[in-house]
């Protein structure tokens, strides 16, 4: 952001995924005041599954996969999971 009062930057760096696919991700954040700079950080981890085991998961809860390459983010593509008519309810 880069607005007069409020100038806000984001960077952030991965680690190497871990052999069960998890990843950790942190985030450091400084924002400028008229009033000084502040300093936050977060941590996120997250797991990273290979395109198999994500269509096998949307499958297995009774909705026909389908990847749109282009998706939202190009880089990343876009699951989509429709219901059947054999998919199970919820209550």
């Amino acid at each position: 952001m880069d607005e007069p009062e409020l100038k806000i930057a984001r960077m952030n760096v991965a680690g190497r995924p871990e052999p069960d696919g998890t990843l950790r991700l942190l985030f450091e954040y400084l924002v400028g005041t008229p009033a000084g700079l502040a300093r936050f950080t977060e941590e996120h981890t997250t797991t990273l599954f290979s395109r198999a085991a994500y269509a096998e998961a949307l499958e297995r809860a009774g909705l026909r996969a389908a990847f749109e390459p282009e998706g939202l983010m190009p880089e990343r593509g876009l699951w989509i999971g429709v219901k059947t008519e054999s998919a199970p309810t919820r209550s």
